[in-house]
């Protein structure tokens, strides 16, 4: 029979959340839109907790985003954690002009916007939109047609290579001799995340 100051009391507690993009949302991870729900996303949480230990596993569904690096940032910031600092602050894969001014993307997220004096006094006439290796647009700064060279419907500013070679999976961005260029999947990636 064990000691008494061996045994200790085990309490787990459990939640689960419906976390499904609503009907006709961009879907990431592919190139298309939620064209309804075949089967709910469910964001779910074990904690255990034995009195000197708290246990969190969590799983549910980052669309474009390193899970890990998220548990790691919110484990380092504690309560100062900012999901919207986080998403802020990684690495961009490349920018792009974006030479459209009403997309839903701006409305969902708004507070990925950054303010832009230039625009705001002459008017947006485009965003440029920064990219994660996964294509999620982590920051959109409106942009002035000053500040837009050319006419076309998408302009590759710059491109991270560090970034494509340790992320070159979604093929978004392709070197052709010393110019980097959008392929038909960056490009389609951008007609969805702008319809």
């Amino acid at each position: 029979m064990p000691s008494n100051n061996l045994v200790s009391k085990l309490v787990a507690g459990t939640a689960e959340m419906n976390v499904s993009p609503p009907l006709g949302a961009p879907l990431l991870g592919t190139i298309q839109r939620s064209e309804g729900v075949h089967d709910d996303l469910i964001a779910r949480a074990l904690v255990l907790n034995d009195g000197r230990r708290r246990v969190a596993i969590v799983c549910f569904d980052l669309i474009g985003m390193d899970p890990r690096l998220l548990l790691l940032a919110e484990r380092a910031d504690g309560a100062k954690f900012s999901m919207v600092n986080f998403i802020r602050d990684q690495p961009a894969l490349c920018r792009v002009i974006v030479c459209k001014t009403d997309f839903p993307w701006l409305k969902r997220y708004a507070p990925l916007i950054r303010p832009n004096s230039v625009a705001q006094k002459e008017g947006v006439a485009g965003y440029e939109l920064a990219l994660n290796y996964n294509g999620l647009p982590f920051e959109l700064i409106p942009r002035a047609a000053s500040e837009i060279k050319g006419k076309s419907k998408y302009q590759l500013l710059s491109v991270n290579e560090a970034e494509q070679k340790k992320n070159p999976c979604r093929k978004l961005v392709t070197q052709k001799g010393s110019r980097w260029e959008l392929t038909t999947r960056g490009e389609n990636l951008l007609d969805l995340l702008t319809y």
